[in-house]
């Protein structure tokens, strides 16, 4: 089975570091479903445009990254130096919701979300104890 996920951050603050942890993912046989490991060509009110996008509509690209979580194994947030933005915030409601594991390279500050965070972990420890066998992920739905 491939293990799928998507990755969610603030592409504005981390974009290397994000693209770094996709590689991660990707280099460990982990599908990143969203978002694509590419360059940052503008920004509206603060959310960010990428090369590969192949549309500029905010709603449009945001469901779509929301479609990517609904069909992931888990989310991981890249919440560097605990920073969540609102979109990471919506996308990690939207995941519980969903029944979907969510992981976090560091802590989440606020208490509630906290608790919906499976375990804080870097991409290569995760990957590692993803291909130990130590994760039992459901197989998704065709």
């Amino acid at each position: 089975m491939v293990i799928k996920c998507t990755v969610s951050g603030s592409f504005r603050k981390f974009h290397e570091e994000i693209l770094t942890a996709i590689e991660t993912f990707e280099n460990n046989e982990i599908e990143v479903l969203s978002p694509k490991k590419s360059k940052i060509v503008g920004q509206k009110d603060g959310f960010v445009f990428l090369e590969s996008d192949d549309i500029q509509n905010v709603r449009m690209l945001e469901d779509r990254h929301l479609r990517s979580i609904k069909n992931s194994h888990f989310l991981y947030v890249y919440n560097m130096n605990r920073y969540l933005g609102n979109s990471v915030i919506f996308e990690m409601g939207y995941t519980h919701g969903e029944k979907i594991p969510i992981f976090s390279l560091e802590p989440v500050n606020d208490v509630t979300l906290r608790e919906y965070v499976t375990e804080i972990i870097s991409p290569p420890k995760l990957c590692l104890k993803i291909n130990k066998g130590n994760y039992a992920f459901p197989k998704l739905p065709t």
